[in-house]
């Protein structure tokens, strides 16, 4: 029987707030709307999937994460804080990281060079520890090739020395853009192998991807979407129900979904 103070203690105890909350977000550029009042959140630890169609307005919510949107209304809290305002740069230094769509790594630069931009960024604050991730064992790619310039690797490569760089900032939450886009199948296993590990670190992952079905299966949930709203929340057990998945994502939403 624990003490009463103690019971007490752990009946008035406030619950963490969810690593990243989405409240109503609303983008527009130019005053046309790329993303409509959408929420949702990402609790520690998980996985979450948002799919859909190009133009959906998916790429544009992580950017909005990362401070590089034109946010009209709502809010984007990571850890219960706001991140309205607030410069990419400093968003980046307080544990988020964003992989983009295409890489963005420096061709120019070796691959251990690229690497050491990741470190730049390092939180050493202690908060997050299980975030240390052994890149190298994860990515064997990046010690083979650490003299080579990254311009020379495949795309596959340069995909895992992307994800690798941002590992190294020690995020504890991490924001992957169109990771498998043109991709080999047998380099999209070992991303997505790559993804299962990373989650067990305890890193919180939202996985922005068009392979609807495989995000499915993969994460702890997914959202489609479609016009800049989500239109449907779908569960890993619902990752063989092409047509519920088919009829998110094409944006004809069934009678009571919406």
């Amino acid at each position: 029987m624990p003490e009463p103070a103690a019971a007490a203690t752990a009946a008035t105890a406030t619950p963490a707030p969810p690593v990243l909350e989405i409240d109503r977000l609303a983008v527009s550029f130019a005053g046309v709307p790329a993303v409509r009042e959408i929420s949702f959140s990402v609790k520690r630890g998980e996985m979450v999937g948002l799919i859909g169609p190009n133009g959906a307005g998916k790429s544009t919510t992580l950017l909005s994460i990362m401070g590089a949107a034109p946010v009209v209304g709502g809010e984007v809290r990571v850890d219960g804080a706001s991140l309205r305002g607030r410069r990419t740069e400093d968003i980046a230094r307080s544990g988020v990281a964003l992989v983009p769509e295409g890489r963005h790594i420096f061709p120019g630069l070796t691959v251990a060079e690229n690497l050491e931009l990741g470190e730049i960024s390092r939180r050493d604050d202690g908060s997050h520890p299980d975030s240390e991730i052994d890149v190298r064992e994860l990515f064997p790619i990046v010690e083979e090739f650490r003299h080579r310039q990254a311009g020379a690797l495949s795309g596959g490569q340069q995909q895992q020395l992307a994800i690798a760089r941002a590992l190294l900032s020690r995020p504890h939450l991490l924001l992957l853009d169109e990771p498998s886009l043109g991709l080999a199948p047998s380099v999209v296993e070992v991303v997505w192998s790559a993804l299962r590990q990373i989650r067990e670190r305890g890193v919180t992952i939202l996985l922005v991807e068009q392979r609807a079905q495989i995000t499915v299966q993969l994460a702890d949930r997914s959202y489609v979407m479609n016009n800049g709203e989500l239109r449907a929340e779908l569960a890993p057990s619902e990752a063989e129900d092409l047509e519920k998945i088919t009829t998110a994502y094409f944006g004809a939403t069934a009678e009571g979904e919406r």
